[in-house]
């Protein structure tokens, strides 16, 4: 955090450490216990790989993970995505591990940006709490103004709600991973045509891909593993198997052994958030972030093969932050083959949300056979679809590296997503300044469409999508080629206004009239509210949409995004807009200082240099 800023987390650590808990808040939408689920679809038969690599782990793959619904006697359920590789039954029958459960007393809290006498709000809750109750679990650095606490009852939420500088405070929750022969799916996308020539023995890419998962097997002949961060034990070393196979589809050796990724030899860092058994908390998904955006002058893309049906503005918050960091951010769409605009992080506007496809042959054309999930050259039937989605790649049956320097082969829009970061490792290995909506524009532009004519290869659309939006078909034979360049249009520029400070229940009109293009293109809208108590937009598509201010008795933040696009397509980076919403009558109370509310025996004494 920057500026005075930092000793203002320090006092809200205190302040939540005297909060003994609190029970959910209403700033996340649709919300009632979240599921982050693995996104491939898992191998039924059980099989064994040899360690020498060169044994493939084929399964009859005839399954896709289906929804379960699992309630507590507090919660509603939502739905979730289930995968079931490495995850043993007895884990899943048990309903305090569920993925899709909260996790008991804890929470991430957001606070707001204002300068407030801190003594104020001892003042006003220091008789109501017990410092001991409260145990800090994270303090976020980069992607959040917050931190995680652990609590020991849930009694005093409404209070916290009150404190003016908490902007919004989510239950954390269990989170769960989605699920040298020349791979089907680098033949279908063209990769062994790349500038790399991906599967000839001598391709590398000079480029950092973090891939946030369960962990990479760091032993693994086939894979760089350049770097290795643990938020779940003392190792990053992969002992659930995604993360490995993740890796080896993005980043593969391209050597005389195993398989070989879109982009071989990238430096790959190991960030490991969840379990041996996939699951984890949405908590420390976003401390994985946090980490790669304090590295973000070394890594260039992010994988994140995990998603729920859900939506967290602590989440979102933390991934638009990484991207204006300028990291790219590839993301399953999801395996519940349902609409995708209700899955996070697929429906964050700031990431690519990649669909899978089934391809048997590596060639366009429809002339291989069935995949187990629909025809050759078609949307694989677990995939999710809709609007929200931006390329599609190939995900089912997809052969990489595995846990234990072995290799398997399974299925899932987890596979298809580290086809596009490996794409985008290639671009970015020859342009290491573009940034992340330039990356877009160039995968995008690059793509394969419903008018491309199948050249017997890999240069050919596919067919079977559930919708109206036909998806470009990741091609990566020239991302980044430099003799024949495929020019890349300059995006246009959002700008969403200067920041307002406005009373509660006025009207408030946001202005993207300063937003531009460089070659004059006419623009069209799309604002989004990134956080704040949530108000409806009069016209969210419009130049300058208005709204409602809410009621509020504590000074409120609200943050809008813009997004402008133009005549080609081409979109701008987002651009935000906070504004301030001021309560109609605010009376702080005399607050007393944090030194004389802490008891001679409280170990945070030290914490704030009380003598």
């Amino acid at each position: 955090m920057k500026g005075n800023s930092k000793g203002y987390i320090k006092l809200f650590l205190i302040l939540f450490l005297i909060i003994p808990s609190f029970h959910g808040i209403g700033l996340i939408t649709n919300v009632k216990g979240i599921d982050i689920g693995i996104t491939n679809i898992p191998p039924l038969d059980s099989a064994s790989a040899s360690s020498n690599g060169e044994n493939i782990i084929e399964n009859d793959l005839n399954k896709i993970s289906g929804f379960l619904q699992y309630r507590d006697k507090n919660q509603d359920v939502t739905p979730i995505i289930r995968d079931y590789t490495e995850l043993p039954y007895s884990f899943f029958s048990n309903p305090d591990t569920e993925p899709g459960n909260v996790i008991p007393n804890q929470y991430i809290v957001v606070l707001k940006n204002n300068d407030i006498d801190i003594s104020e709000i001892f003042s006003q809750i220091s008789s109501k709490v017990n410092l001991n109750e409260i145990k800090i679990i994270y303090e976020y650095q980069k992607v959040l103004n917050g931190f995680v606490i652990h609590v020991t009852n849930e009694r005093i939420i409404d209070e916290i709600k009150k404190i003016p500088i908490v902007d919004y405070v989510e239950r954390d929750v269990v989170v769960e991973g989605f699920a040298q022969a020349m791979p089907t799916g680098i033949n279908r996308i063209d990769a062994d045509q790349s500038y790399t020539k991906s599967g000839d023995g001598t391709g590398s890419v000079n480029v950092d891909i973090a891939i946030l998962d369960t962990g990479i097997d760091l032993d693994h002949p086939d894979l760089n593993v350049y770097h290795q961060k643990s938020f779940v034990s003392s190792s990053a070393d992969d002992d659930n198997g995604h993360g490995t196979h993740v890796a080896g589809i993005a980043a593969a050796k391209d050597n005389n052994i195993g398989t070989v990724g879109v982009a071989p030899g990238a430096k790959l860092w190991a960030i490991k958030v969840l379990d041996s058994k996939g699951t984890g908390p949405l908590s420390t998904v976003i401390k994985g972030i946090d980490y790669v955006t304090q590295n973000a002058n070394q890594i260039e893309v992010v994988n994140l093969s995990l998603g729920c049906e859900c939506k967290s503005t602590a989440f979102d918050t933390a991934v638009n932050n990484a991207v204006k960091a300028g990291i790219v951010f590839t993301v399953a769409a999801g395996n519940g083959a349902k609409d995708a605009h209700n899955f996070s992080p697929a429906n964050n506007p700031n990431v690519i949300a990649v669909s899978a496809i089934g391809d048997s042959d590596g060639k366009c054309g429809s002339k291989g056979p069935s995949t187990g999930y629909g025809s050759d050259d078609t949307l694989s039937s677990f995939s999710n679809y809709g609007s929200i989605v931006d390329i599609a790649a190939p995900g089912a049956k997809i052969y990489s590296t595995y846990k234990g320097n072995t290799y398997a082969t399974i299925s899932g829009t987890s596979m298809a997503s580290p086809h596009v970061a490996g794409a985008a490792a290639l671009f970015m290995a020859k342009s290491p300044d573009a940034s992340p909506s330039t990356v877009y524009n160039e995968l995008i532009n690059k793509g394969t469409t419903a008018s491309t004519t199948c050249d017997g290869n890999g240069h050919g659309y596919f067919t079977g999508d559930k919708d109206q939006f036909r998806e470009p078909l990741l091609y990566v034979r020239n991302i980044g080629v430099t003799d024949s360049p495929v020019v890349v249009q300059q995006p246009p520029k959002a700008d969403a206004g200067p920041d307002q400070t406005v009373n509660s229940g006025s009207t408030v009109r946001l202005d993207g009239s300063r937003s531009s293009d460089p070659n004059n293109s006419p623009l069209t809208y799309s604002w989004t509210q990134a956080s704040g108590p949530s108000v409806t937009l009069s016209d969210s598509s419009s130049q300058s949409p208005t709204f409602r201010a809410p009621e509020t008795s504590t000074t409120t933040n609200l943050v809008f995004e813009l997004e402008v696009t133009n005549n080609n397509n081409i979109k701008s980076e987002r651009d935000n807009v906070r504004i301030t919403v001021q309560p109609t009558n605010n009376n702080p109370s005399n607050g007393n200082s944090i030194c004389n509310l802490l008891g001679d025996g409280s170990s945070l004494r030290n914490f704030f240099g009380c003598r």
